[in-house]
């Protein structure tokens, strides 16, 4: 699967898709896209083309709900899998339901 990062921006949020599986490779590509994000918008990850994700992928997304405050933070489009990942290591409640 290729590992990519997409990014779409307006005047009210950034919404960032990583696409593969979210691991030591792809974790500092994404790091560095969440960097650059505005912190007054809200910052949406979107994880729909997300395989899996790593301890450095759960690092990376725990990090960005921190740093996001302003603006607003959530999680959209999770596998089942990485649905699961989000509730064994607390993160269920950034999942926006909308």
């Amino acid at each position: 699967m290729n590992k990519s990062i997409h990014i779409l921006e307006n005047k009210e949020s950034t919404r960032i898709a990583p696409e593969g599986r979210l691991d030591e490779s792809l974790s500092p590509q994404l790091e560095q896209a969440l960097a650059r994000v505005d912190e007054s918008k809200k910052m949406i990850i979107d994880l729909k083309k997300v395989s899996s994700v790593t301890p450095a992928g759960v690092r990376v997304l725990l990090n960005a709900s921190f740093q996001q405050k302003s603006g607003g933070f959530s999680l959209e489009n999770p596998s089942n899998e990485v649905q699961q990942l989000l509730v064994t290591v607390g993160l269920e409640s950034l999942v926006s339901t909308a």
